[in-house]
């Protein structure tokens, strides 16, 4: 053992590779730097040893177990399930909440991930932000989510789908812009029009309508868009459920696996025109992926195949799923 004098600092060298001042000293810097929050400058000039010192000392602490540091994940995510399913499909980020039991209620998975999904978007959302809204049942879970958090930051709320008659009002575009409007108090621009029409020089009509053109003309403006994916094998999707039966065979023949915001795409997640694609009234694919965040909101077995082709397909760069259908995704 080795005692001496370097500079101020008085040291003891042990046998081992870490000296025993440095231990001590160790000890001391990283109390202040991680309990008392001090800068590395203001520990340097406290302990008058250099920056570089204090940088070198913190990393020794962490090194030899002095400071433990313990990342606490939130219990509503799976961390490494998200961040395996996140690299397999170069995505921005996947947020997976994992599963309570083996034999949980389906409708409970959905009221999770509807859960995490309206946390996660109240945190990316910051006031004078964009917000873009489809349609669907998963989205009236995150709106529910959304108001039981107490609301969102101030922002303009955009329509991204025409009107789909159906039969429970809390799922018609027009009400979840409503809700959505109501949760961020900032302006809403709705789309008053159908997403199907008859034809095609209908649609074009319809979309030079000024206050339409004003609403498809704001999607360009969007920051954040909350979307839903539907499923067409095996069905899963409200569109289908409300689409004349000759759209939803001609899908069908042409292969649709999935919709999104009214974009139909195939198994592989590439997207096809269809004479219904042509007459819809809604957010385009090239829009879509325009769009700096895009969170694509879906759960259980059924809508795996969809999920897959839709992340697969680029219009959604960020994923909210549950355990199960984030294991598929890895298969």
């Amino acid at each position: 053992m080795t005692f001496g004098r370097r500079g101020r600092e008085l040291f003891v060298e042990s046998t081992g590779s870490v000296r025993a001042s440095d231990s001590l000293l160790a000890h001391r810097v990283a109390w202040l730097h991680f309990v008392d929050h001090e800068t590395n400058l203001a520990i340097a000039e406290k302990l008058g040893i250099s920056r570089f010192r204090v940088a070198k000392l913190i990393d020794l602490a962490i090194d030899t177990g002095i400071v433990s540091i313990t990342f606490n994940s939130p219990s509503e995510t799976d961390e490494a399930l998200s961040e395996r399913v996140r690299r397999r499909y170069k995505l921005s980020q996947v947020l997976v909440a994992p599963a309570v039991s083996d034999s949980e209620d389906p409708r409970r998975t959905k009221q999770r991930v509807s859960q995490l999904a309206a946390r996660y978007v109240s945190e990316v959302l910051v006031s004078g932000s964009v917000l873009g809204v489809a349609w669907g049942s998963t989205l009236d879970g995150v709106a529910t989510a959304v108001e039981s958090l107490g609301g969102l930051p101030t922002c303009d709320v955009v329509q991204m789908i025409g009107e789909i008659p159906t039969v429970e009002n809390s799922l018609h575009a027009s009400e979840l812009l409503r809700r959505f409007k109501n949760a961020t108090g900032g302006r809403s621009f709705p789309l008053h029009a159908p997403l199907l029409v008859p034809d095609e020089a209908t649609a074009r009509g319809l979309k030079s309508e000024a206050s339409i053109a004003r609403t498809l003309r704001k999607v360009d403006e969007i920051d954040v868009a909350i979307l839903a994916v539907g499923s067409w094998r095996p069905p899963s999707s409200r569109l289908v459920d409300v689409m004349p039966l000759a759209d939803v065979e001609e899908g069908h023949r042409l292969g649709v696996q999935a919709d999104v915001c009214g974009v139909l795409l195939d198994l592989h997640g590439n997207e096809i025109v269809s004479n219904a694609s042509r007459r819809m009234i809604a957010t385009t694919s090239a829009q879509l992926r325009a769009i700096p965040l895009t969170v694509g909101i879906a759960s259980g077995p059924e809508k795996i195949a969809a999920i897959k082709a839709t992340v697969l397909s680029g219009l959604i760069n960020t994923l909210v799923t549950d355990e199960a259908s984030a294991q598929a995704l890895l298969q």
